[in-house]
């Protein structure tokens, strides 16, 4: 024991000098830099010490508490990493992020109902431009736990977001991917509309691959092609030494000139999922087809071709909003079921 906390002062010292031991508080980043080296170094054990000593400094900071968290439970300190947590949160209940990170911390240790609980009331605090990144997080869990439904749904909330991550459509294109509904999958990884990344590039290689063996009319397998010719070529030429590149073997692949064309969809058949394009022109009405109830309450009666998104989308009224109102525990909207947007007119 005495030879072990001989080896964690060294490490310290070696690392990080006598900063921790000084008078002047650590900043934020300091203190996140200190940590994540600790961690990256294999040595929580420091990590610790280090964020004690924080703790000792400003003992109501939640998010110290939060670090200490992640640094427990990489030492499978469970029980000690599920306190800070609830410690943190009782600290600063409404902080969206820190009830995210406990939800993902609670997914992964198979406590799920309890994940669900808490990834919703992160959403409900959630400023809008980090609900995306929450639904995304959810969706994860749903996945990593084969609730798959609820997986499709939490995505599907995720990318109606401008602000939705890749995870978002690599999540639901991945999901579709193993359930060999490529041409869907297809679709979603084709929404991803940012700059180029290996993951992705490498992620529609995959799915076109595979619906290149799938009954395509000639036309379209020789577009399909084209289009898996020039992914590979754009992979090998802007990402040559990352890890998606060198996976591509030793197959040559020609260094045509990528030019910006719309992205390949194959055309899709029995497919439950509705289309952006086929529901869109079925949208128009929406704002025309709000009442109000007695109470001056604006609401809508669902149609064929509404979706959870397309009515946030033209009345403005987020999804997480919407939910809320209606408590609806998923994206799947009847027909005929009345559908609240607010307590006032939108018309």
């Amino acid at each position: 024991m005495i030879q072990r906390l001989a080896t964690i002062s060294i490490i310290i010292a070696s690392l990080y000098g006598c900063a921790i031991f000084s008078s002047t508080p650590l900043t934020n980043e300091q203190l996140n830099t200190q940590v994540d080296n600790a961690l990256a170094n294999g040595t929580p054990e420091s990590a610790i010490i280090i964020i004690n000593q924080a703790i000792k400094s400003e003992p109501s900071n939640p998010s110290l508490f939060t670090e200490r968290a992640k640094i427990n439970t990489a030492l499978q300190q469970i029980t000690a990493a599920s306190d800070d947590y609830q410690t943190a949160i009782k600290l600063a209940p409404k902080n969206a992020s820190i009830l995210n990170q406990y939800a993902i911390f609670l997914c992964q240790q198979k406590s799920i109902n309890d994940a669900n609980l808490i990834f919703q009331s992160a959403i409900n605090q959630a400023e809008s431009i980090f609900v995306a990144q929450v639904y995304t997080d959810w969706a994860d869990c749903n996945a990593a736990n084969q609730q798959i439904d609820d997986a499709l749904a939490n995505y599907t909330s995720a990318l109606s977001y401008e602000s939705a991550p890749y995870a978002a459509y690599a999540g639901i294109t991945n999901l579709y991917v193993a359930q060999k509904n490529y041409p869907i999958a297809n679709y979603y990884i084709n929404l991803y509309q940012a700059s180029s990344r290996p993951d992705e590039l490498y992620l529609k290689i995959t799915v076109l691959q595979s619906l290149s063996k799938t009954n395509l009319k000639p036309n379209d397998k020789n577009n399909l092609n084209q289009k898996l010719a020039e992914f590979k070529a754009q992979l090998l030429e802007q990402f040559p030494n990352s890890t998606e590149a060198q996976s591509l073997g030793t197959e040559k692949t020609s260094p045509t000139k990528t030019t910006a064309q719309a992205p390949l969809i194959i055309p899709v058949s029995n497919e439950k999922t509705t289309s952006a394009a086929s529901s869109s022109s079925n949208q128009k009405d929406i704002i025309s087809r709000i009442e109000k109830d007695s109470n001056g309450h604006s609401y809508i009666i669902v149609q064929a071709d509404d979706t959870l998104y397309s009515i946030s989308r033209t009345t403005k009224v987020s999804i997480n909003q919407i939910t809320r109102l209606n408590n609806l525990k998923s994206n799947n909207l009847a027909v005929g079921k009345k559908i609240y947007l607010s307590n006032t007119s939108l018309k």
